[in-house]
């Protein structure tokens, strides 16, 4: 019991609380200390019922003060009608609202004049064989010292059996040849390894390099295998060539085709017209053979000479008929072989017409049945048939300038289904629900990509798009009465109330500034004036900040419909910003809180007056036209103001401190002991460094000066203090020091 009550009395603090009769007369000002304050419990159960006083014969505290502290503690639970000081037999204690238990003690050390004789004796005892400790430590220590002193000793007379200087020297000069020759052994060896390594490292990047570039290939990636595959890749360059070759001689053959039917047309012609004047020649002849026979008639009445003359004329006018009507014949025939060869050649380019024919009848089919699969949602709008080709042809001369590009134009067929592969089993995992396949048409010999969510009715990809932008649409309508009520409970109420609190005790903070910077009177007539300005709306669905903040600031209850709605769309237009920005980079949590960050809200403007002056604002060019002193104070009023206001949100009995180093630089004194000025006024507290400065004018009460000083570079400073008193300035010696003391 004495163990449990002394370890509940040693927790709570009354163990060694002090007990005086005086009270707190005893202590100092500065001191801290915990006393016990009597305040006797004459019923019920206290102290004094098992422990009696036994005060030390030497001490000023009587029996009868002890046993009033005694009966100041309650035994056992005091409960709410004793808020005093109470332990129990268990261990547990309560001081007023303050209640605990102490961990049990093995035995009671300090309650009993008898028991603080064995502690003492114990604590004795372990002093003793502390004390037996630390000398055996310094026995220890002592023998240590006499070796090492032993071991100096023999050092010493070994270093004098050490041979000459002139020997050492000798040695030393050949220990050094040994090691330069060793260094530029090493140096070698280490270019080689470096010479050796960069090797490697090209060979290894060389071989990286080709093992990239073959990625995916199925040639062996060794020295035979690139030796076949070069003869390969010479040999397909040889059958390209050829095959380059018989297409040139296909197209020359073509064209040949062309100019040969061409040139069957001109033979008919040509016969044509061979065949008429034929016929006219034929006629002519008749003609002829008629005047011969009425020549001959009137050479019988003319007489012989005239007929033989008129005779040899007619036979000289039939040979040159006859030679014409031999060539005539000639050019027929050759004509007639012409047109048989023509008419060949015809006839094989009108099968070779009707098997293409038939190979763009069997595209174009491929093609509308591609075509009519409406995978791509671009042109699932757009009809064409079989019966109208020239729309035909004309939609598919825009689909290939609009897919005719390096995207589709270096890549095989191969390559693009292994795209197509990739991308499926990308976007498998999350499609699952949904059931994607990739199906094989071996008919055209594509693959297509159902969703086969409904087995009897599968969708290709753009179907169900629509489908889910059909759902999300509708999704977006029922929610957007709950999103309503959502933005109207949160910016309207919760966050609303607690950024027109802000904006209110800104604006607050704004006036009081431009009350502090309206009072200075600087020496150059300078004024300067705060704004605290909104800015514009950045789209036409936000609301412009002056007008948010007027809706802000009404009372809730006060809002008509069409303001409420002005301003969810204001924060729904900003939030929607904010999800595609974080979608891009930060967290649309950083993002919301910058929307909602009222300070983004505004823009700090500085205006300033000079004499006379208009007020105008303080941009860059017109801060560079100030004076520097001028320029100092337009920073450092706005400075002090702005602490001052935020140092008002603190206790009253919180220090207001601020630092500044080489304070009020360019600044003249008048305007100098006007920003101290200031800073009593303020009741700051300042910690300032400077060249010049002092800080002595008649506006600052008191104030402490350290100079430091350095003689010539020195390796040390030293510290002269001064102290202001308000009218002069003070040397402070250590007397002065301790005496303030």
């Amino acid at each position: 019991m004495k163990a449990s009550l002394e370890a509940a009395l040693q927790q709570s603090g009354l163990l060694d609380a002090w007990v005086s009769q005086q009270g707190l007369g005893i202590l100092s000002a500065e001191a801290e200390e915990v006393w016990i304050a009597p305040n006797p419990q004459f019923f019920g159960y206290t102290l004094a019922d098992y422990l009696y006083p036994t005060p030390p014969e030497d001490s000023s505290l009587q029996a009868e003060s002890i046993d009033e502290i005694l009966r100041t503690i309650s035994l056992g639970d005091s409960g709410a009608d004793n808020p005093g000081a109470s332990v129990s037999e268990q261990g547990y204690f309560r001081l007023g609202a303050l209640c605990g238990k102490a961990a049990p003690k093995k035995r009671a050390e300090f309650i009993g004049k008898e028991t603080r004789h064995r502690t003492r004796l114990a604590e004795m005892a372990r002093l003793e064989t502390l004390m037996e400790q630390e000398q055996q430590s310094i026995d220890g220590c002592t023998l240590q010292i006499d070796r090492i002193e032993g071991s100096l000793n023999r050092l010493a007379s070994e270093k004098s059996l050490f041979p000459g200087g002139d020997e050492l020297q000798e040695a030393f000069s050949r220990l050094a040849q040994a090691r330069r020759e060793m260094e530029s052994a090493l140096e070698e060896e280490r270019q080689k390894v470096d010479h050796f390594r960069q090797a490697s490292q090209a060979y290894q990047e060389t071989t990286a390099e080709l093992h990239r570039f073959m990625q995916g290939w199925t040639i062996p990636k060794h020295t035979g295998g690139l030796t076949f595959a070069r003869e390969q890749l010479q040999s397909y360059r040889q059958l390209l060539g050829e095959l380059r070759s018989h297409w040139s001689s296909y197209r020359i053959s073509l064209e040949t085709l062309d100019r040969t039917a061409a040139g069957l047309l001109e033979a008919a012609g040509k016969i044509e017209e061979e065949t008429v004047e034929l016929e006219s020649l034929q006629e002519t002849l008749r003609h002829i053979n008629a005047q011969i026979a009425a020549f001959e008639k009137a050479l019988k009445d003319l007489g012989i000479e005239d007929i033989d003359r008129q005779l040899r004329e007619l036979e000289h006018e039939r040979d040159l008929l006859k030679k014409g009507m031999d060539s005539l014949d000639k050019e027929i025939r050759k004509l007639e072989r012409e047109q048989g060869i023509e008419e060949s050649k015809l006839s094989g380019a009108q099968e070779l017409l009707a098997e293409k024919e038939t190979t763009i009848k069997q595209a174009r089919e491929a093609w509308l049945a591609e075509w009519n699969r409406r995978l791509v949602a671009e042109w699932s709008e757009t009809e064409v048939s079989e019966e109208q080709l020239p729309g035909l042809y004309r939609v598919v001369q825009q689909v290939l300038q609009k897919y005719r590009d390096e995207k589709y134009i270096q890549k095989s067929k191969d390559g693009i289904t292994n795209d197509l592969f990739l991308a499926f089993q990308e976007c498998r995992g999350n499609l699952h629900s949904y059931g994607p396949e990739l199906v094989l048409d071996e008919e055209h010999q594509r693959n297509l990509v159902l969703f086969m969510r409904d087995r009897h009715n599968p969708l290709p990809p753009h179907a169900l798009v629509h489908e889910l932008k059909t759902t999300e649409e509708e999704q977006r309508l029922l929610l957007s009465q709950k999103d309503r009520e959502l933005y109207e409970q949160i910016i309207i109420h919760s966050v609303g109330k607690a950024i027109r609190y802000k904006i209110l005790r800104a604006e607050q903070w704004v006036q009081q500034m431009n009350r502090l910077m309206e009072q200075r009177d600087t020496s150059s007539g300078l004024r300067l004036h705060l704004k605290w300005e909104p800015r514009a709306a950045s789209n036409e669905k936000e609301l412009d900040t002056l007008q948010l903040v007027n809706l802000l600031k009404k009372d809730p209850q006060m809002l008509r419909n069409q303001e409420i709605e002005q301003m969810i769309e204001h924060f729904r237009s900003r939030i929607t910003w904010a999800k595609q920005e974080a979608d891009q980079h930060d967290t649309l949590r950083q993002w919301i809180y910058r929307l909602l960050d009222y300070r983004e809200w505004f823009r700090f403007t500085l205006y300033y007056e000079k004499g006379e002056q208009p007020r105008r604002e303080l941009t860059d060019s017109r801060f560079n036209a100030l004076s520097g002193g001028e320029k100092a104070l337009s920073m450092y009023i706005p400075l002090f103001a702005a602490t001052y206001s935020r140092y008002n949100d603190c206790r009253p009995e919180a220090p207001k401190i601020i630092s500044l180093d080489e304070a009020f630089a360019g600044v003249d004194d008048e305007n100098m002991r006007d920003m101290f000025g200031l800073l009593t006024q303020l009741d700051f507290d300042y910690m300032m460094t400077s060249q010049v400065l002092w800080g002595c004018y008649d506006t600052v009460p008191k104030l402490s000066v350290y100079e430091i000083y350095r003689p010539k570079d020195a390796k040390y400073v030293t510290l002269i203090q001064y102290y202001w008193n308000g009218f002069r300035r003070m040397l402070v010696d250590e007397g002065m020091v301790e005496e303030n003391a």
